[in-house]
């Protein structure tokens, strides 16, 4: 058992140095995010039954370089998000994200929108003095609503009560 431990954690520890490898962090710069079991960290199972206070909308093709990436291109467009959030009071704010119907695999679309929900969250948490832990996310995964490379929302809700409205945290 001992020795299966240690071989996991070599392992780790390999896969950590591979990931600022210079041929390869290539792949994770592109990719948008390096560690795969961060993608739902902060997630959530679904939105409130009512309408949030505010929301803001993006398309997949003004914040990221490729419909199937989740590396930001055009951060700037998120900053009226965190300006918002720095001056107005909220309860919980949910960045949702969505992959358009690419004809792509389902689970890899669903791994996508998780990962651009989670860079958005991160981008907001990081840059702007707002308590990251009241940003959850949703990733969706692929919809017919959107067009081919997706769609950003955050959703604000207003107070600590919005807390109690949303479906509880995934662990």
């Amino acid at each position: 058992m001992a020795e299966a431990k240690a071989g996991a954690t070599s392992f780790q520890e390999n896969m950590e140095a591979l990931k600022h490898n210079f041929f390869l962090r290539g792949f994770f710069k592109n990719r948008g995010y390096y560690d795969s079991s961060q993608l739902t960290a902060h997630a959530i199972d679904r939105l409130a039954g009512r309408a949030p206070a505010r929301q803001f909308t993006f398309d997949g093709k003004e914040l990221f370089n490729k419909p199937n990436s989740a590396k930001l291109s055009n951060e700037e467009r998120l900053n009226q998000v965190g300006t918002f959030l720095e001056s107005n009071p909220y309860g919980l704010a949910v960045v949702v994200a969505e992959t358009g119907s690419t004809g792509g695999e389902a689970q890899n679309n669903l791994k996508i929108a998780q990962a651009r929900a989670m860079v958005v969250r991160h981008y907001l948490a990081q840059k702007f003095k707002i308590d990251g832990s009241r940003i959850k996310t949703l990733g969706i995964g692929e919809s017919k609503q959107t067009s081919n490379d997706g769609g950003i929302k955050v959703a604000i809700y207003p107070g600590a009560r919005s807390e109690r409205m949303v479906a509880k945290t995934k662990r």
